[in-house]
């Protein structure tokens, strides 16, 4: 039996689509999803697309099954989707999507305290690094406190009266 090797591009194609954190899986495997690509013909039936969302939350690997380019519209199947579990960020500390800065968000307490993290485990690191630095801070401030010598008050009342 002869069996043929595939290479890039010669029986199938992969893609790699960035999807937009605000659409959901249901979106994203519609048959309309996709359908303004079916016009330029660059896909294929057996070509493989990868879903990846800008926030790296969600990946999902599919098979084109059919296209009906009259229609723009592609049947895909779904192939892999892994779950991706999250940590929970330290207690007080919230990390969000920010969309228009296309970047992850550390808030704490709702307060933003630091962005720009391409990734959700990223800005986790980052988070319990602060928290850490912020509690050993707070330790130090806890001791010094405790160990400051106490001064004696000095009396309102003059030492003697006229």
């Amino acid at each position: 039996a002869q069996i043929d090797l595939d290479y890039s591009g010669a029986f199938r194609s992969r893609y790699i689509v960035r999807v937009p954190v605000e659409h959901d899986r249901d979106i994203v495997l519609s048959p309309d999803y996709l359908g303004d690509l079916m016009s330029n013909r660059r896909l294929t039936v057996g070509d493989l697309v990868e879903f990846e969302w800008e926030d790296f939350s969600h990946f999902i690997e599919c098979q084109v099954r059919a296209q009906v380019p009259t229609v723009r519209q592609c049947v895909l199947a779904v192939r892999s989707e892994p779950d991706i579990p999250r940590a929970d960020a330290p207690e007080g500390y919230e990390i969000k999507w920010n969309s228009g800065a296309k970047c992850h968000v550390i808030f704490f307490n709702d307060a933003e305290i630091e962005g720009g993290f391409a990734s959700y485990d990223e800005a986790l690191i980052r988070a319990y690094a602060v928290s850490e630095r912020n509690s050993q801070a707070a330790s130090v401030r806890r001791a010094a406190a405790k160990a400051a010598p106490s001064t004696p008050r000095r009396s309102r009342k003059p030492a003697h009266a006229n």
